[in-house]
């Protein structure tokens, strides 16, 4: 193949940043904007994140890997009244732009292979089991992005993590009083 760090390098940009409402952004901006050092407000965002934001990644990761079918998958979900990592998303209803983006570069680099073919059956699944569209989420296409690159489970929370850290450094300067400084000073 001989992509694999374009692809990786679109799976972390994909990841960088989605405004200003996630928990992530939200913890590190309202830190930083009470005064405290980029690294703990960086910190916070970090601290932020959990298996309904960026830490799904290895956990679908898991399921995706596994042996069982797209339509098991899903009957065993809905039978255990359990939610399926990677899957949903709360201002995407229909479709998550981030997923359609990384899919298509999947798809030119030559990673839209096997595992994101079973990534959308199990999506198409769900959508038949549930009677409404639940979205691959950035989570999910991540998993399988990673999972087309060959990286274990154990590593997919962390290049999550990796790929929003700019984004998480950059909330918090924005939203830190040195800024409004840096602005409102004369240039010489």
């Amino acid at each position: 193949m001989g992509n694999e760090r374009v692809m990786l390098d679109a799976a972390l940009v994909a990841c960088c940043d989605h405004g200003q409402e996630p928990p992530s952004a939200a913890a590190a901006r309202a830190s930083s904007s009470t005064g405290n050092a980029l690294h703990v407000a960086v910190a916070a965002g970090l601290l932020a994140m959990g298996p309904k934001h960026g830490c799904a990644v290895s956990a679908a990761m898991e399921m995706f890997a596994s042996d069982a079918a797209p339509e098991v998958i899903v009957r065993e979900a809905i039978i255990e009244r359990r939610r399926l990592p990677g899957f949903g998303h709360k201002v995407y209803m229909e479709q998550d732009p981030r997923t359609m983006a990384l899919f298509a570069r999947a798809k030119v680099l030559g990673y839209h292979g096997n595992v994101v073919t079973k990534v959308l059956a199990i999506e198409h699944e769900l959508h038949i089991a549930k009677g409404r569209q639940l979205p691959l989420n950035i989570d999910g296409a991540l998993a399988a992005i990673l999972l087309e690159l060959q990286f274990a489970p154990v590593i997919g929370n962390a290049i999550f993590i990796l790929g929003r850290l700019p984004g998480l450094v950059a909330h918090a300067i924005e939203a830190s009083k040195v800024t409004s400084y840096i602005r409102s000073s004369p240039r010489s």
